[in-house]
Order: structure tokens, then C-alpha cells, then sequence
């Protein structure tokens, strides 16, 4: 069984994002990718959690956050 607390989901804000690609060299596990018109597409079931899209992102668009059960 999955405690849900210990899921971490991560959060794009396109807003935010320049389209650089930093983050896509970052990840080791193709978890970030990018469509036929270069938006960023995210597979959560390839991320582990690792946090170097967030480190390396420019502009603070990749952010990272905890599911609550309540």
C-alpha cells in the first residue's frame, strides 16, 4: 500500500517557462520532454524525484509539492 503523503508530484508553471530546455538535459530519466510545438510534457511515472529540473530551471517554473490526504 502507497502512503499518499509520501507522493510528491511536480508543477509546471507555464507562465514561467522560457522554453530553454535546461530542464529537458537536466533529466536523466526523459521524465520532461517536449511536444511537436516545444511545451514542455512531464510523465510523472518516469520521475524519480531527484529535483534537478528544479535546481537547474532559469526562471523557478518547476516547483515540486507534497499530495495531502485531507
Amino acid at each position: 500500500m502507497i502512503d499518499i503523503q509520501s507522493i510528491e508530484k511536480i508543477n509546471l508553471d507555464f507562465s514561467r517557462c522560457v522554453h530553454c530546455g535546461l530542464c529537458l538535459s537536466a533529466c536523466k530519466t526523459e521524465a520532461l520532454g517536449h511536444d511537436f510545438e516545444k511545451r514542455i510534457l512531464f510523465r510523472e511515472e518516469l520521475c524519480i524525484g531527484c529535483h534537478l529540473c528544479i535546481e537547474i530551471c532559469p526562471r523557478g517554473a518547476i516547483s515540486s509539492f507534497r499530495l495531502n490526504s485531507n
